[in-house]
């Protein structure tokens, strides 16, 4: 029996590498969506052993209406991890909503798709406003959806993928409402994604997340660690557990899970890797000034899931970023 085949987005990205790699050993196919051509060499070059079950398909832009239409074909589960980084010049509101939108679009011409997964952001359930002191993030929480486009596109990255974030699950949820799709949509709502990466080759290419928290502990950048006040992270493995889990199980339709690990002060990081590596000029500021919680209770009720402490995250950052800096000795 052949097995069902996946289009999968954003697989030359931290997380979308790492689901790719869980899906293959699931023995799923993947169709994977690559913006450039030459993409699909280093891509090949790690899912090497899997070259039987993967085939690339090119889509220079994702936000053009009806651009998933082919690629889609004969699919069964797509997992949309794409989407515009921080650091990306200009607006991320329109970007960001249209290529989930292009996707949703497209599944409704595909009558063999059963299921689209779409990686979104913890950011969805908090509002824009500055959020200091006690605070619960849930799924449930009700967020003012409203943006000024305009105003937003006046502040530092973060923000704009904030509002980003905000759009395009507000985007997916009126979706739902308004075009009641045959196939289930479930959104996936991650921390910071921390852990050990797939592609990166040296010292030098540490990016994303990882990078975020690296130059949080090596510098003291502020910008860099500590928007939310608190160290909010989650392992990069719980978020491949959870995409595979809603794959596996049966999830109702407009479902949505909070992915996150145990919320820590900075001043926990601060005493964990100045006792872990000694050797190391740590110049992490351990303040910290919210106290949130999250609960997590539905990931874990419903997609199984156990997650990793922040030690395990961080350890294995560091470790990684320790080793390449080694090879270069």
């Amino acid at each position: 029996m052949t097995s069902p085949l996946i289009l999968i987005t954003g697989v030359t990205g931290f997380i979308g590498s790492h689901t790719a790699l869980a899906a293959l050993r699931s023995n799923y196919r993947l169709r994977i969506t690559i913006r450039r051509e030459h993409q699909s060499q280093m891509l090949q070059r790690t899912f090497g052993n899997f070259e039987e079950q993967v085939e690339f398909v090119v889509i220079p832009d994702l936000e053009i209406p009806g651009c998933f239409d082919a690629a889609l074909r004969d699919v069964t589960y797509v997992l949309h991890l794409a989407s515009p980084m921080a650091g990306r010049e200009g607006s991320l509101i329109d970007p960001t909503r249209k290529g989930t939108l292009s996707v949703l679009e497209s599944a409704m011409k595909t009558s063999s798709i059963q299921k689209v997964v779409i990686m979104q952001s913890v950011a969805s359930f908090l509002p824009l406003e500055n959020l200091k002191g006690d605070f619960t993030v849930t799924e449930s929480n009700n967020i003012d959806f409203s943006i000024d486009s305009f105003q937003i596109d006046q502040h530092d990255g973060i923000v704009r993928y904030h509002a980003a974030k905000l759009a395009a699950y507000q985007a997916t949820l009126d979706f739902i409402n308004t075009r009641n799709p045959r196939y289930d949509v479930v959104t996936l709502h991650p921390t910071y994604v921390f852990g050990r990466s797939l592609l990166q080759n040296s010292a030098a290419e540490i990016s994303g997340s990882n990078a975020l928290l690296f130059s949080a502990l090596m510098t003291g950048n502020e910008s860099s660690s500590i928007y939310w006040g608190q160290y909010l992270g989650v392992h990069i493995s719980d978020v491949v557990d959870a995409q595979m889990a809603v794959l596996h199980k049966e999830i109702p339709s407009g479902s949505a899970f909070l992915l996150s690990g145990k919320p820590r002060p900075w001043e926990d990081v601060y005493d964990f890797v100045t006792k872990e590596y000694p050797e190391l000029d740590i110049k992490l500021l351990p303040k910290s000034w919210t106290n949130w919680s999250l609960d997590v209770r539905k990931a874990e009720n419903e997609l199984g899931l156990n997650f990793h402490s922040m030690e395990d995250q961080v350890k294995e950052v560091i470790d990684q970023q320790l080793t390449f800096q080694g090879d270069c000795v």
